[in-house]
């Protein structure tokens, strides 16, 4: 089963599915904020860029482990903004971190919360069973892409919240949209926490 808040993105992924001769995938349309009750258990629950949006991951988390089977795995991934690189220094690649990460914080997020991803399972009642990190980085290419086509997506935002003009945003991403075919410049992504825990048997189990 999928579930996602954009029902528009659901169609895409239902053509993609339909495409690979995958028919046994529900998606439906679903808010975390007020999740289905009705959706049974899952050996598997996954999730990726989610929590650092919301002001109460906890309870996010909370809900995906109740969606577990005794013995489920909850596997998680989220960003840790304090990861990004550019070398050599971009002092536009610098502002567009610290814009995305700012514009997150001031409607509830968390730009860190890939750090606190363990904690947060072990908080959550669940066995962890392995952490790692995904650091996607290039001289060119997708990686260095999705810092300009993502400082294009929060430009408005930074500019409604008081945080940057229009002409400076227009400025970042013509300059982050030029570093992709710099080749001479090595820059990242978003570094990528990623965590997943066992929901355990109860202890009366034998």
């Amino acid at each position: 089963m999928g579930l996602d808040m954009d029902a528009a993105q659901l169609e895409i992924v239902r053509a993609e599915a339909a495409a690979q001769n995958i028919p046994n995938i529900d998606y439906r349309v679903a808010n975390i904020a007020n999740p289905p009750r009705d959706l049974g258990t899952f050996d598997l629950v996954y999730s990726r860029f989610l929590l650092c949006h919301l002001a109460e991951p906890s309870e996010a988390l909370s809900w995906m482990v109740s969606c577990l089977k005794v013995g489920g795995v909850l596997a998680l991934e989220d960003c840790d903004f304090t990861g990004h690189f550019c070398y050599p220094p971009l002092p536009a690649f610098d502002r567009y971190v610290a814009l995305c990460g700012e514009v997150m914080r001031r409607r509830g997020g968390d730009p860190v919360i890939g750090l606190k991803l363990p904690r947060m399972l072990i908080d959550a009642g669940l066995v962890i069973g392995g952490v790692a990190v995904a650091h996607p980085s290039d001289v060119d290419g997708d990686a260095k892409l999705l810092n300009a086509l993502t400082m294009a997506n929060i430009a408005d935002a930074a500019v409604s919240d008081g945080l940057a003009s229009r002409d400076e945003v227009d400025q970042l991403v013509a300059e982050l949209s030029q570093c992709v075919h710099d080749t001479r410049t090595f820059a990242s992504v978003t570094r990528t926490i990623q965590a997943w825990g066992r929901r355990g048997y109860p202890s009366s189990a034998k």
